[in-house]
């Protein structure tokens, strides 16, 4: 027989027959799970077969009948009743990123897997009849399972399986046979185990419980689901541009709006999705029936691309990529090729100050008439550097009527590490201005720094820390680098173990950021080996977000984030390092950026506790600026 590894059988009637069928299968090499709610950024998998002679299978479940498939193509899909929606086998392979995303970090080694469709009420014969006029399409009943693979036994539905092994409906198959790794298994097992589903932390509680409350009347009253509006978030780090969005997805999600919230980062759109999965298990938990993520789709821009790329079949550029997307963005809107694909009711743009022209216009492409459109704009937090006579997005928008707001509570930092962030902003590393800057923001009433609110009223200082990096070679010698890459090491080990263990008295100690300066120097290479060592001897758990291949998986709760710099807008946490700030005035040349701009989203990340790395033999006018800036902000604090 097949063997159900779920908890639960499924909910819905026709993905439960398919799912009873399956297990009375005379087979016992056939593995089953149904339902899976809890995977972060996907609703649920209707099914997930692991066959120990053939492969790993995510099922999207189609139990209707050939007459309510009023239509069908590569991209999209209308079922009667139920509206236009992406296609089941983009729905299946999306949801089998998903759980690839989650599945990373908790297993050695994940297996390949396959996405396609199943269709237990209609036949191959009827659905090649039906579209026998579409060859592509007709074509695809080989590629899925339909009615006679379900209930004709199991010899039927293994030689189907190894069918759309080598060719799925959607992207490529395996070249290669199915090896059944019995660890792996066992490994995807305890991690498919309700038991296992992400669990909130302290910090995370803390923020649903914000999210929930934090939606008043009048949020309700400005921003109703539904409704044709154009409005601005403006504010600087820390006055919730992103909190606010997330509470408007919430929102509408409830009502039964479909809501896209995109972001230019990815890391950030892996957050978004971590804590929208833990809301739903929450009001699983409630016995709440709505399900935000049924109805929220977190993507960051350049995955927007591909997808809507992958199902339009249009070839995605990988040089002239910006040039390539305003041309795509063109043919979309003069070709009609978007006539019917599914539309949101409301789109939600966060970190939009770094999005070009064509990137905010894609997301705005999928907004339905008549819907809501809201964006998170950055004050002096755009990295790349614009013409110095383009006009801010900010002011382009408005004449577009788009309502403004201007933010003006931080919710994130204590206020001397706001101090700090803004001091650096305002004087881009110049300590002659730090006197000027700071009395006229922080001491002179009048001004607009002044009337900014502080949630957090704990008032930890940020910390100067000079990393040892003295060896005994001179910098031309064999072995020079390694060596010092080895005393870093140590270094990093010692103020990494330091700061979590001060954190596991008064919170989550996972809730610790780790930022580095770039992919490829001595901050990245040591840190690494110093986290490895703690994971090893001490079992912290980490996960390096600097390898660009990990950024959209999501960060389980109880795993410290390692980003770089650049990746580190619109994340918090309580604690933050910062390893080579002393780079910061290099890097902004090596990758044309604003240093000070780039310091000041750096060093806003921390909530409460906020310590600044640097290498004592790398002072620069940028450790001479950070030293002057926190003796005079303990001063007149």
């Amino acid at each position: 027989m097949g063997i159900s590894l779920s908890t639960f059988p499924p909910k819905h009637r026709g993905e439960l027959a398919v799912f009873q069928q399956l297990t009375h299968q005379s087979d016992d090499a056939l593995f089953l799970w149904a339902s899976l709610d809890f995977i972060p950024g996907v609703n649920d998998i209707d099914l997930l077969l692991w066959h120990q002679n053939v492969g790993v299978f995510v099922v999207e479940i189609k139990a209707i009948p050939l007459e309510m498939l009023l239509s069908f193509g590569f991209s999209s899909c209308e079922i009667e009743g139920r509206g236009v929606h992406r296609s089941p086998q983009n729905q299946a392979y999306d949801a089998s990123q998903s759980l690839r995303n989650y599945l990373a970090p908790k297993l050695k080694k994940s297996p390949f897997m396959v996405a396609t469709v199943c269709w237990p009420l209609i036949s191959r014969a009827d659905w090649r009849q039906r579209f026998r006029g579409t060859p592509d399409i007709s074509d695809l009943a080989d590629a899925m399972l339909m009615k006679e693979d379900i209930y004709s036994g199991s010899q039927i539905l293994e030689a189907k399986l190894k069918d759309i092994w080598l060719k799925p409906p959607i992207r490529k198959g395996s070249d290669y046979p199915f090896r059944h790794d019995r660890d792996i298994f066992n490994e995807f097992c305890a991690a498919l185990n309700p038991e296992a589903k992400p669990q909130a932390i302290k910090s995370d509680l803390g923020k649903l419980e914000a999210l929930e409350k934090g939606i008043k009347r009048e949020l309700m009253r400005g921003f109703a689901p539904f409704t044709p509006q154009k409005a601005i978030f403006q504010g600087r780090p820390g006055t919730g541009k992103t909190f606010r969005l997330q509470q408007i997805a919430i929102m509408h999600a409830r009502e039964g709006a479909k809501v896209l919230l995109c972001c230019f980062n990815q890391v950030l759109a892996s957050e978004f999705k971590r804590i929208f999965n833990l809301l739903d298990i929450s009001y699983k938990e409630l016995g709440v029936e709505t399900s935000l993520k049924l109805n929220i789709d977190v993507l960051d821009i350049s995955s927007l691309a591909s997808r809507l790329c992958m199902d339009m079949g249009i070839e995605l550029a990988t040089q002239d990529y910006d040039e390539w997307g305003q041309l795509i963005i063109d043919e979309l809107r003069s070709s009609g090729l978007l006539g019917n694909y599914p539309v949101y009711d409301t789109v939600l743009i966060d970190e939009s100050q770094d999005f070009k022209e064509w990137q905010l216009d894609l997301p705005m492409l999928l907004l339905n008439s008549g819907g809501t459109i809201v964006l998170g704009v950055g004050s002096g937090q755009e990295l790349y550097e614009k013409s110095p006579n383009s006009e801010s997005l900010g002011d382009k928008l408005k004449r577009h009527n788009y309502k403004v707001f201007n933010l003006r509570r931080n919710f994130r930092n204590a206020r001397p590490i706001y101090e700090l962030a803004h001091l650096v902003f305002e004087t881009e590393f110049s300590s002659e201005k730090i006197l000027d800057v700071y009395k006229k923001n922080f001491l002179n009433k009048k001004n607009e720094q002044q009337d900014i609110e502080f949630d957090i009223s704990d008032a930890k200082f940020p910390k100067l820390t000079y990393i040892d990096d003295e060896v005994d070679l001179d910098f031309d010698e064999p072995g020079y680098k390694a060596k010092l890459v080895d005393k870093l090491a140590v270094e990093y080990e010692r103020v990494i173990s330091f700061e979590y263990s001060a954190m596991s008295d008064e919170s989550d100690p996972s809730d610790l950021l780790i930022l580095v300066p770039d992919t490829y120097g001595d901050e990245i290479v040591a840190v690494r080996c110093a986290l490895e060592k703690l994971r090893v001897e001490q079992d912290i758990q980490y996960i390096d977000y600097v390898d660009k291949n990990n950024r959209k998986q999501i960060a389980p709760s109880s795993k410290i984030r390692l980003v770089t710099f650049h990746s580190s807008r619109g994340l918090e946490a309580s604690s933050v390092i910062v390893l080579g700030a002393e780079k910061l005035a290099s890097l902004g040349r090596t990758v044309n950026v604003n240093p000070a701009k780039l310091a000041y989203i750096t060093l806003s990340r921390a909530i409460f506790n906020l310590n600044i790395c640097v290498r004592s033999n790398r002072k620069n006018v940028i450790t001479n600026f950070l030293e002057k800036a926190l003796t005079h902000i303990q001063e007149n604090y």
